[in-house]
């Protein structure tokens, strides 16, 4: 292995000599209670993440998760902060579980309700020692696996067949060396000057605990944490800076970036016109396409145009592509030289990202990257909406439920850093919560910031290339590629390793472009598949915005989007609330591509197509994201959805339609009136959506609409049709309100689902055989053990088409209407389209068991969520984040004195329903005085005093 196991060495370390604890410190004025107090201006903050960070309380915080399925509709301001949410306010810990110092100038305060680490550092670089201290304590397994994957050394730690296939895929995506996790730390002083010296720096000291930690479990001074004893394993050697940045490098795969799928289209684009023609595929790639539909939800309504369909397309530049019109069909067919569907779908499929191999599981936990980018939501509405005059923020990311899970929650204080919310284990900072003033929180963007170049390989010496040649061409030059051998089977893989001889050698390629990913040929050509992501070597760079937000050094919202615009490179939509506005902003690194190259293909590799170039020769980006600061509607919704009109879908997502879970969220956003949204509004509207069947919400209305142009075939469909309409009346939920194991309109639910697919043929398949050619997304992401549903589907596809044939308002209407048409292109009637949907429901009646439609059933017990690896652990399924914040701010007047003033408790109250605010009120007159007399004023929520 990489590194040695701790062994008796341990003892003489001189870590060793301030590792634990040490009584009669005194508190520094930064860290006393009062001035906590003074500087914390939340109203409200309250956290939580099932299941938490040590073994005693997850099944309290699975609680949390689980118990609002039912709770919801009367829940209580008094409950958020009390039952569904852990309390996360700067206030000193009264129900200590444990104190102690694992260093002179750190106290770590566990609380006995939630086991939550609050972390308290003379400086900032003793809360970061703290960090990593509290991390090993919570989830050293998980710290373990994450650095693992990082470093391609999964199998080096679990000796498997499957962590061998998940390292196989890691160094297809990244193959770092440890120079280079080194030089992503060196550059960081040189690129972001003293703020990037400041993380490196702390990096170092969050080290510097995690070892300590570890050598604290080898003497026996705290117990061996919660699964490590499972993994079979000695305690891991001394932790490294390179070793968070491995960490950093594989929490990016979650959420780092888009595009990347340009083979794959390619192979479908060919298949279309060998199926339709040239004419007709290129309409139908463009009905299915949904680069910039207008209809669908997004997070700013302002404009930022990028990544659009090219008004014209160089023929030479794609290796399989086309440009618009008859010239661009033209040069395909002349340029086919003897590529077929068939040869480019191998391709495609080889340089596929195997993202089903990047899954570790062990006795000591799950790291499943399967599902990148199936994360996130939140809702966040200013003070012209909320009942309180202040912005509320609502929301956190979704990845998924493990036990114990991948997130961890802290509260860290420091000189400067003050913070408390979540993270990943090894990292430190808060990732999403708040800071004294403001909070914030990202969903996954998604957006095209990887290319997929075709490299035609070539012979140095003048001779035939084939497949397996590492050199190829760029700017005239036969090249040679980087080629390292990591592992090879034959060498490191024991003769007993079950399923040996289908292991792959393990091998990083890369190009000028990126690693390689594929071989094969183009015609006769052989050529080689490589990736370019923006971000490659840039891995820790997102570190500066998140330390400036743990530093409350983003006072405002312009200061956020300046400085994620600046620094923030994953591919990420951030939201930002603090007393007074609401902002947001699309982090990423998004490359300038020709005007003459169409994004959604590969290019080939040869230098004539490469993205935009400074003059020093580095790759040019997009200066200005999708960002909005006090945004005019009042509110920010994300799920996922497209940042801005405009802004083109990266070639990987074909998703962002006319309809996304978003819409969830703003639909029930809009239905409110300015200045009625509680807190409490703003979890029952989260919880609401969560429970939602976003088809029956806002596909299945339609349907019905559709269906009523023709008679119902039966009294059989008749009832189906009016069990869906009632179950549409009531909100469309998957709810088990009452805990019996069944779904509160479970006929509904039934009927829905094997509708479902049906319905989508019915409407589709006439005209095109089968529309999944057409299409690069399912059909449905149905709710499930893993918790996060509806991202991506035919939901807009169908609100779409429906909407045509009813004669409804479209934006960004297809080339014919489906439903009803035939493979002749005619477009269908509203009659036509009812027949079809008659039948299609006729068809799943006759799929569900029984002939009573009040008797059928859809099992809720079964989509329960599963806590990883071991299922033991479940909770209600509910399309909700893995961690969660509720924030709100203004308890204090800018520009207070600095001297502490008395502590306040502004503690969320009881009401009297989900909209009173009058017992609140009235304690907040109770309260104004005592502010008065401290020099400070309180929010104005229930006097009437708004915002104009």
């Amino acid at each position: 292995m990489r590194r040695r196991a701790f062994g008796g060495v341990l003892l003489a370390v001189g870590l060793l000599a301030a590792a634990f604890p040490v009584r009669g410190q005194s508190t520094p004025e930064h860290l006393t209670p009062e001035f906590l107090a003074s500087i914390d201006d939340a109203l409200l903050h309250g956290t939580v993440t099932p299941p938490g960070a040590a073994i005693t309380e997850k099944e309290k915080e699975l609680r949390a998760y689980d118990d609002l399925v039912g709770g919801y509709p009367n829940l209580t301001e008094a409950e958020i902060t009390t039952k569904y949410f852990k309390d996360g306010r700067f206030r000193e810990v009264t129900d200590i579980e444990r104190e102690y110092r694992p260093r002179a100038d750190v106290r770590i305060v566990r609380d006995t309700t939630w086991g939550v680490p609050h972390i308290y550092g003379n400086t900032d670089a003793a809360a970061a020692f703290g960090a990593g201290y509290a991390a090993v304590e919570d989830r050293l397994p998980i710290i373990m696996l994450l650095i693992a994957l990082g470093r391609a050394e999964a199998f080096e730690l679990l000796g498997t067949g499957e962590a061998w296939l998940a390292d196989a895929e890691i160094a297809r995506l990244y193959g770092y060396t440890e120079a280079e996790f080194q030089a992503m730390i060196d550059r960081m002083p040189a690129v972001y000057g003293q703020d990037g010296q400041d993380l490196i720096d702390l990096l170092a000291q969050l080290v510097q605990g995690l070892n300590t930690a570890v050598v604290d479990v080898a003497s026996g001074r705290i117990p061996v944490p919660a699964g490590f004893a499972d993994l079979g394993v000695p305690l891991p050697g001394p932790f490294t800076s390179t070793d968070v940045v491995a960490i950093v490098s594989i929490i990016r795969a979650l959420f780092g970036a888009g595009g990347g799928n340009e083979m794959g289209n390619a192979s479908r684009w060919l298949a279309l016109v060998a199926q339709h023609g040239p004419a007709q595929a290129r309409a139908i790639w463009d009905d299915f396409r949904n680069r910039t539909n207008s209809d669908g939800v997004v997070h700013t309504t302002k404009s930022f145009p990028y990544n659009g369909r090219p008004a014209s397309v160089d023929p030479n530049a794609h290796a399989f592509g086309f440009g618009p019109g008859a010239s661009g069909v033209d040069g395909l067919l002349d340029g086919l030289g003897g590529l077929f569907p068939s040869q480019a779908a191998d391709l495609a499929e080889q340089s596929r990202i195997k993202w089903e191999n990047i899954v570790l599981d062990t006795p000591a936990g799950r790291v499943d990257l399967s599902s990148p980018g199936h994360l996130s939501n939140y809702l966040v509405v200013d003070g012209r909406l909320s009942a309180t005059g202040r912005p509320i923020l609502l929301g956190g990311p979704q990845a998924g439920y493990f036990d114990p899970q991948i997130l961890v929650e802290n509260e860290l204080h420091g000189d400067r850093l003050h913070a408390r919310g979540a993270g990943f284990p090894g990292m430190g900072f808060v990732v999403i919560g708040r800071n004294a003033e403001a909070a914030w929180t990202p969903t996954a963007g998604g957006s095209d910031m990887i290319d997929t170049y075709v490299e035609v390989l070539c012979d140095p010496d003048g001779g035939t290339p084939t497949e397996d040649s590492t050199h190829y061409l760029f700017k005239g030059e036969c090249r040679e590629m980087d080629r390292r051998v990591v592992r090879t089977v034959t060498d490191d893989a024991p003769a007993d390793l079950p399923g040996r001889d289908a292991l792959p050698d393990i091998i990083v390629e890369r190009t000028v472009h990126g690693t390689v990913v594929a071989r094969g040929r183009v015609g006769e050509q052989a050529v080689a598949v490589s990736r370019k992501r923006s971000t490659y070597g840039k891995e820790l760079d997102a570190g500066v915005s998140i330390l400036k937000l743990n530093r409350n050094e983003v006072p405002d919202g312009k200061t956020f989007v300046d400085t994620f615009e600046e620094s923030h490179n994953l591919s990420t939509n951030w939201a930002f609330a603090n007393r007074d506005e609401i902002a947001y902003v699309h982090g990423g690194l998004y490359p300038l591509r020709p005007a003459s190259v169409d994004p959604d293909f590969p290019v080939w590799g040869t230098g004539e197509w490469e993205w935009a170039q400074n003059a020093d020769g580095s790759d040019r980006f997009l200066a200005t994201h999708p960002n909005e600061v006090a945004p005019a509607r009042g509110y920010l919704v994300s799920w996922n959805n497209r940042p801005a009109p405009d802004w083109g879908a990266s070639d990987a997502q074909w998703g962002w339609s006319s309809l996304y879970r978003a819409d969830m969220l703003e639909d029930q956003i809009l239905r409110e009136q300015p200045g009625t949204i509680t807190p409490v509004r703003m979890v029952q509207m989260m919880e609401q959506a969560g429970l939602t069947d976003f088809r029956g919400s806002h596909v299945l209305p339609l349907a019905l609409r559709v269906l009523d142009a023709a008679p119902a075939p039966g009294p059989r469909e008749q009832r189906m049709r009016e069990l869906l309409a009632d179950w549409i009346a009531n909100g469309a939920l998957r709810r088990d309100g009452d805990g019996d194991g069944s779904y509160d309109q479970g006929a509904a639910v039934a009927i829905m689902d094997a509708w479902w697919a049906g319905l989508i043929r019915s409407v589709y398949d006439p005209a095109l055989g089968d529309v999944t050619s057409a299409a690069s997304v399912g059909f449905d992401n149905a709710p499930g053990s893993g918790g996060s549903a509806y991202q991506d589907g035919f939901y807009g596809q169908m609100w779409t088409d429906l909407s045509m044939v009813l004669g409804d308002p479209v934006r960004s209407p297809t080339s014919q209407v489906y439903c009803g048409s035939d493979e002749a292109g005619t477009d269908g009637t509203l009659a036509a389209c009812a027949a079809r949907l008659w039948a299609s429901l006729a068809a799943a009646g006759d799929a569900l068991e029984g002939t009573d439609p009040d008797a059928w059933n859809a099992d809720a017990a079964a989509e329960r969520i599963t806590f990883l690896p071991t299922a033991v652990l479940s909770m209600h399924w509910v399309n909700r984040p893995t961690t969660q914040g509720i924030a709100m701010f203004g308890r204090q007047q800018r520009g207070a004195p600095a001297s502490p003033p008395a502590v306040v408790q502004p503690a969320v109250l009881p009401s009297t329903g989900s909209g009173s605010l009058v017992g609140l009120g009235m304690l907040l007159l109770l309260i104004a005085g005592a502010l008065r007399h401290a020099g400070r004023m309180p929010y104005r929520a229930a006097m009437g005093q708004r915002p104009t």
